[in-house]
């Protein structure tokens, strides 16, 4: 059965009777649907996966790349997925590479990896950077892509001492905006340009700010996710993330990405009772990631999105 790497289409995240759209390939050759339409979606993929994202954070990334996020389909279905983040000019990013289990071991991976890359090349984009899982490292690594450092994912297991009450999750300042001096905080920090994508993230957070830094947390499909998180000192992370309420949040509803570069972020997701339960490695391709201030990094956004 042939492959076919094509654009995914908003319609095509969670395709339904009441929300698939036709399909205009018709490359496939059997398997398709009378409707023209795919009975499963691009958000199965990650469901099976176990990984945290909804079907907003995907609609999300096709809103800002809506020519840069594929799906594989094989045999009449979505069987894999790409996505592509331009971060300002120079660095973009690559997410949610993602092959349904069945359809492992087929090229299916690389595939999609190639499409990718070959976009974003010729969009000018210097350096090219992803968060690779311990599955998708060694395929990253025949491609090119070197490691720059590794971070834990952390799960709330216990409540902080500090914290009084339990709550499902907090609603302080939902959908608040960042400013351009905290855009410029979040530029030195990273050493790229995310405002484009933390306008995004705002409007569908819960964000607390102060002349330091900003938090967000945001609801995911298994846990409410924590990120980002920067500030200038970890005094003051501590302070946007006591504020956001994740101390106060039930066990096991609050997972956070800590940079494994960062001992203080790691002190702090301790202190408040998280522990780590999955590595990854952040990756680049072409010049190296910009170094920016990784101590100002306390929570990574998303893997998807850097």
């Amino acid at each position: 059965m042939s492959l076919v790497i094509e654009r995914l289409e908003p319609h095509e995240i969670e395709p339904g009777p009441h929300k698939s759209g036709p399909h205009k390939s018709g490359a496939f050759e059997t398997g398709a649907f009378a409707t023209g339409a795919f009975e499963t979606g691009a958000f199965e993929l990650s469901s099976l996966a176990g990984w945290n994202q909804t079907p907003d954070d995907w609609r999300r990334l096709i809103e800002l790349s809506p020519e840069g996020c594929f799906k594989a389909v094989q045999a009449g279905r979505i069987v894999g997925s790409v996505t592509t983040t331009p971060l300002g000019h120079r660095v973009a990013w690559i997410g949610m590479m993602l092959v349904h289990p069945d359809f492992r071991r087929r090229g299916i991976a690389r595939g999609l990896m190639l499409r990718a890359i070959e976009l974003l090349r010729n969009q000018g984009f210097a350096t090219i950077g992803l968060d690779a899982t311990p599955l998708g490292k060694p395929l990253y690594e025949q491609l090119g892509f070197r490691s720059a450092w590794g971070w834990s994912r952390w799960r709330s297991e216990l409540p902080s001492i500090a914290g009084a009450g339990l709550s499902e999750a907090p609603t302080v300042g939902l959908g608040t905006g960042l400013s351009d001096a905290l855009l410029a905080i979040d530029r030195s920090a990273v050493g790229f340009d995310r405002g484009e994508i933390l306008r995004s993230l705002a409007r569908a957070s819960s964000v607390v700010i102060s002349d330091e830094g900003f938090a967000m947390l945001r609801p995911g499909r298994v846990a409410s996710q924590l990120g980002p998180v920067v500030a200038k000192t970890a005094t003051a992370a501590r302070e946007l993330i006591d504020r956001i309420g994740v101390g106060s949040m039930r066990p096991g509803s609050v997972i956070w990405d800590v940079p494994g570069n960062h001992p203080e972020a790691i002190g702090i997701a301790r202190s408040l009772g998280f522990v780590p339960f999955r590595e990854l490695d952040r990756m680049w391709l072409g010049d190296p990631l910009p170094e920016g201030q990784p101590g100002w990094v306390h929570a990574i956004a998303d893997p998807a999105i850097g």
